[in-house]
């Protein structure tokens, strides 16, 4: 077979070549090589095309088919085999982009998986920006799959002995511990949704170092939280004498008036709620159900609010306790604006931060008092609440369900339930809850609760925090502020 040949070649008309290959002439002048050939166990010949003329020569078909003639005369159809070298070489191209993809392209594929699922608030993504690039700019242009443990430990280990705190002395350890737990989240992402890399390497810090910052006190004691609510009370429904007891400790008038006692309130329902700082603060009138009227038409069995998770963006209903009341009433009492917790500065807006009520809280409370003074905060008050609910029932997916927290114990918060029913359904569990933190039990029952507190503080002190209670570590690990 020649090229003259097929040139010369009708339209329509095929000529044999050799072996049971042939050309047949195509309406645009080409020509289909095609190759006819029995195989074992077959009644009808395999009929193959391998190619067009010119774009294939003669010589190049010929060669095809003296290929696809072994496979047949092996039992083997060669579009089988074809499609097996069609993978083969896709799974090559796969494993070369994978092994290519850089820590830069990770980290950002990264951001937007978790902003399309919306997993992270503003101020978590921001921090992810800022502290992923910052701490791992070494590597931020290799390839993850050229990144080891070892590696990361090197680094690590010289982080902190170059760079020491001017505050403390000591070594700024807090930055690249958060950039390991940020860097252990973008690899553990990499390996279960795009199965680039089969394992962590921040692995590495597991028995190396607590990742966790002071975790093991990340809360209030019975006693502290006691203390607390009463220093609250004394704050928010002032008698004669506070006044100049407050000047005493350096603390202005200001901090009884009307504005100061929003921020008061604010920290006494982010104590009883167990609530994150912005879910309280954004809290508005149309989404609070105080009145029996109101919680009636809304099916539900008592008065209750509503908030919506900032990190699940998901709804969620709590039952008002009588303490919660107290806070609520005092709050309709001076309502300004359409927020709970309105804002003097800006009339329309809510309060923008509860910083202001801890400081004060913190100059009232003395530090035997308080063993965390320097950590009183609405993320301390949240782990509280939770340690709580986890000390009196041994159960971390209810401590995990109180607090609106998606976990491996719920697929979703509010999705199967109606708000209004989630409330009614921990109404009691709440108020108990919020009776231990207020000191409000019976004393027999509170000098319990208490003695299993201290027993749990002296358990910390002697074992550390993950050995001597490894589900309430399981609990803060996940539990974002």
């Amino acid at each position: 077979m020649r090229d003259s040949q097929l040139q010369a070649l009708p339209y329509g008309k095929e000529t044999p070549a050799v072996r049971g290959l042939s050309a047949k002439k195509n309406a645009d002048g080409t020509c289909s090589f095609v190759l006819s050939k029995k195989m074992k166990g077959r009644k009808s010949p395999l009929r193959l095309k391998l190619g067009v003329w010119p774009d294939v020569s003669i010589d190049q078909a010929e060669a095809k088919a003296a290929r696809y003639r072994t496979f047949i005369d092996q039992g083997v159809d060669p579009r089988d085999h074809e499609v097996e070298v069609t993978r083969a070489n896709e799974k090559q191209k796969a494993e070369k982009v994978r092994k290519a993809i850089t820590l830069r392209q990770l980290h950002d594929e990264f951001m937007r998986n978790r902003m399309a699922l919306e997993r992270h608030t503003d101020s978590t993504r921001k921090s992810y920006h800022q502290v992923v690039p910052q701490v791992w700019e070494p590597f931020f242009d290799d390839p993850i799959h050229d990144i080891t443990g070892p590696r990361l430990f090197d680094h690590y280990e010289y982080w902190v002995s170059q760079r020491i705190s001017d505050r403390t002395g000591k070594p700024a350890v807090h930055q690249i511990k958060k950039g390991i737990r940020y860097l252990k989240a973008e690899f553990d992402f990499a390996i279960e949704q795009k199965e680039y890399i089969a394992k962590n390497p921040c692995d590495v810090f597991k028995k190396q170092i607590t990742l966790q910052a002071d975790e093991s006190r990340n809360h209030l004691t019975i006693r502290e939280t006691e203390e607390l609510w009463e220093w609250l009370g004394k704050l928010l429904v002032p008698d004669a004498n506070i006044e100049q007891w407050i000047k005493s400790r350096g603390i202005s008038s200001r901090a009884l008036n009307l504005h100061a006692r929003v921020g008061f309130d604010l920290v006494a329902l982010e104590l009883l709620s167990g609530v994150r700082q912005v879910e309280a603060r954004e809290l508005g009138w149309d989404q609070v159900y105080l009145e029996k009227n109101h919680y009636q038409q809304e099916d539900a069995e008592g008065p209750f609010f509503k908030i919506k998770l900032s990190k699940q963006k998901r709804p969620f209903g709590i039952p008002i306790t009588s303490q919660m009341k107290g806070v609520f009433e005092r709050r309709k009492a001076a309502r300004t604006n359409d927020y709970v917790f309105p804002s003097y500065r800006s009339p329309d807006l809510p309060l923008a931060e509860d910083r202001g009520a801890f400081q004060i809280l913190k100059k009232l409370m003395p530090p035997e008092a308080l063993r965390h003074s320097d950590k009183l905060n609405s993320n301390v008050l949240r782990h509280t609440f939770a340690t709580t609910t986890f000390n009196l029932w041994k159960d971390l997916s209810l401590a995990d369900m109180m607090t609106g927290h998606h976990s491996k114990h719920h697929h979703g918060v509010a999705t199967h339930v109606y708000v209004h029913t989630l409330a009614d359904n921990y109404r009691e569990k709440f108020q108990e809850v919020n009776d231990v933190l207020t000191g409000s039990l019976p004393e027999e029952v509170r000098l319990r609760i208490q003695k299993e507190f201290e027993e749990l503080e002296t358990r910390l002190d002697a074992e550390g925090f993950e050995k001597s209670l490894e589900g309430v570590a399981a609990f803060r690990s996940s539990h974002g502020p």
